[in-house]
């Protein structure tokens, strides 16, 4: 267990994905001191249970262990592990309200989280009992249906190491510090229009994105709104068009570089199709008794007390695609400290609509407080809310964020 450990350690300081204490990059070892037989008899005592041989051995040779990529999982030091159920009772309850899923229910309310606290993966053990005569490892993630099995905990590291091989191949030395470059962003919010044109062209061209912008077609997106600020949907046009006729980019699907053309040729500073969050009136909108009833018979786990945010936002979700605007921004408004980001945008949609321009940048605002540093451009991506963003709502935001 050690040597791969201290391998994994080697290995992550090389690929130079996370800031790691420099002690801790001098040695080249990312664990901490051992648990000692004490901490470990007295955990067990607590827990009423022995651990596994290849958990104490892991506990022996460091106490808790670091993430080591974006989607690892930090384990635990052995005197804060403990049972599922007195940790996060709220996963195991959504669990058990399917009957198919009672076996799985019944094994993370026996498991003892290790790894992976208040992240959005962790790591269980579950101790035998029934027909499973050993422990079982299982790694559950937010984005996975379900459990992923591992044979043992040693098995887990070894499926970190593969990748983390897989990952520094050929390095010899750390790889550099990713470097953010948020110049686009700047220019964007300081009105600079020209400047994020060019910067927004030279990105797609070079197939460079920057975190903040979800992907290669935000930079097509940006640069119709830049040419459009600057009326010069001509030269747009014709930049279009000699993308369609490229075929070394990656993207170059003639319908999506169609579809931008076609904006521009029209002068609109976004293409109909990439126009999100917009709300359509319904010839028949849900009622809120339709959508209690769907509650009721579908998102039960919604009607418990702990999942009022999720029930608020499931609800604004059906009222904006499916129901009434009126509706939408009622819920929306008595609810405003429970709604998700997406929530502000579809709500600033609806405000822009009714030209309630002051409670449409309220909104606006009140999802850059959640998302400005991870998704800026998003208000922009919506030609109602686009239209009540002026110059010095822009720069204002700006100097609030910078």
């Amino acid at each position: 267990m050690h040597n791969i450990l201290k391998e994994i350690s080697e290995r992550a300081i090389l690929l130079n994905e996370f800031e790691f204490p420099e002690v801790n990059v001098q040695t080249k070892w990312l664990g901490t001191d051992a648990a000692s037989k004490k901490e470990i008899a007295k955990t067990e005592k607590r827990l009423q249970t022995k651990l596994p041989d290849d958990y104490i051995n892991f506990i022996s040779s460091t106490n808790g262990f670091p993430a080591v990529t974006n989607v690892g999982i930090t384990f635990l030091p052995i005197e804060k592990i403990d049972y599922l159920k007195n940790l996060d009772v709220s996963l195991i309850e959504i669990w058990s309200e399917f009957e198919e899923l009672k076996e799985t229910s019944l094994a993370l309310e026996k498991s003892i989280l290790v790894g992976g606290l208040e992240e959005e993966q962790s790591f269980l053990l579950i101790p035998p009992y029934g027909k499973h005569k050993k422990w079982r490892y299982w790694h559950f993630a937010a984005w996975n249906p379900g459990e992923q099995p591992f044979k043992s905990l040693d098995a887990y590291f070894l499926h970190e190491l593969k990748f983390l091989k897989k990952a520094t191949k050929g390095l010899k030395f750390p790889k550099p510090k990713h470097v953010i470059d948020y110049t686009l962003r700047d220019c964007i919010f300081q009105c600079e229009w020209k400047e994020a044109l060019v910067l927004s062209e030279e990105l797609f061209n070079n197939q460079r994105v920057y975190p903040y912008c979800d992907s290669l077609l935000d930079l097509l997106k940006l640069y119709l709104i830049c040419s459009s600020k600057m009326n010069r949907y001509d030269e747009a046009e014709k930049y279009f068009q000699q993308l369609i006729t490229n075929t070394g980019l990656e993207i170059n699907e003639n319908d999506i570089l169609a579809a931008f053309k076609s904006a521009a040729n029209q002068k609109k500073p976004i293409a109909a199709r990439f126009d999100n969050y917009q709300y359509y009136p319904k010839e028949k909108n849900i009622t809120s008794r339709e959508l209690e009833q769907q509650i009721s018979e579908y998102r039960k786990d919604l009607l418990k007390p702990n999942n009022s945010p999720d029930r608020v936002n499931y609800e604004l979700y059906f009222l904006f695609e499916y129901g009434d605007s009126e509706d939408f921004i009622t819920k929306y408004e008595v609810n405003i400290e429970l709604v998700s980001f997406e929530q502000h945008l579809r709500a600033a949609s609806i405000y822009s609509l009714t030209n309630k321009k002051i409670q449409s940048k309220e909104s606006v605002i009140q999802y850059w407080n959640q998302m400005f540093k991870y998704r800026p451009f998003e208000p922009f991506f919506n030609s109602n809310i686009l239209g009540t963003m002026d110059e010095d709502f822009l720069k204002n935001t700006y100097l609030k964020y910078q």
